[in-house]
């Protein structure tokens, strides 16, 4: 049976900006997603961003959910959505959601905050201790304006992610927070953010493929921005990849013009390069 974060996570991470919650998601699950995204952490440079990227070192698949239909899984678990929603008594949209291996041991990260208001879960997909890099989060800070206020660090206790795989930290996006050095390379972890919906967010697109989207619930639709009047099963081309946005009425004429003259373009490229195919048949061999 799968453990769930609860309310009582839930108050921890009101009062300190981040709750560390010991084997939170199944090891069965865990291999299982390592097992999907295996062949494309092998994938170096990235097609057309579908593929692995690097970046400071680490290996990097972003948009997570195309190359993993059990991470999506997961990620939308009813005890996860439910504990933002908890926290912000408001709708959520998820905003990122991404696999990262470490390449190389790293110097540690100094003391510093992401700012906003968002809330991130970091599954630690093969355990966590100081010498594969640990964050420190230093409980309260979250409520601090980091731009005008003081502080004497020293002052502040620390939540520390320390645990076998499947363990996950959840820390809040203006919490103070730092990685150890990390001694030894090959930490894996999936790191997921959502953020409050409102017409105020403003989300980049995030990626989906339709074979992930086609057996979540109406809720778990709602998370990822996915509006009732969408057709997630329809087939538009062979290679489309279905793009969504958290709140259709938020997009302003420009960006709207934005996503029409990328679908266009997009469009005008597939049938360019079946044009080009078709050609190349019929051009004779030289």
């Amino acid at each position: 049976m799968n453990k769930k974060i609860n309310k009582d996570h839930l108050e921890t991470f009101k009062n300190n900006g981040s709750v560390f919650v010991k084997s939170l998601f199944a090891k069965e699950d865990i291999e299982i997603i390592l097992e999907e995204i295996k062949l494309w952490t092998k994938f170096s440079p990235a097609i057309n961003r579908n593929g692995a990227i690097f970046s400071a070192h680490d290996l990097l698949l972003q948009n997570l959910s195309i190359f993993s239909k059990s991470a999506l899984s997961i990620v939308l678990r009813n005890d996860v959505i439910n504990f933002v929603k908890s926290y912000y008594k408001s709708d959520i949209i998820l905003s990122k959601i991404e696999y990262r291996e470490q390449l190389v041991p790293k110097v540690e990260m100094p003391i510093h905050s992401d700012f906003g208001s968002s809330v991130s879960f970091m599954i630690y997909l093969n355990g966590v201790e100081d010498k594969f890099g640990s964050t420190y989060c230093y409980d309260g800070t979250h409520k601090l304006n980091h731009e005008k206020t003081k502080i004497n660090i020293s002052e502040f206790e620390i939540t520390k992610a320390n645990g076998e795989e499947g363990s996950t930290l959840v820390f809040h996006s203006n919490v103070l927070h730092k990685r150890t050095t990390t001694h030894l390379k090959g930490r894996k972890i999936i790191w997921f953010t959502f953020q409050k919906l409102s017409k105020n967010v403003r989300i980049n697109k995030t990626l989906f493929s339709r074979e992930s989207l086609a057996n979540l619930t109406k809720k778990q639709q709602l998370i990822l921005g996915i509006s009732k009047k969408d057709n997630i099963s329809e087939e538009f081309a062979e290679d489309l990849i279905c793009d969504q946005l958290p709140n259709e009425e938020s997009l302003s004429f420009v960006e709207s013009k934005i996503l029409l003259n990328a679908l266009y373009k997009r469009i005008f490229i597939y049938f360019k390069t079946k044009v080009r195919r078709f050609l190349n048949i019929l051009s004779p061999k030289l």
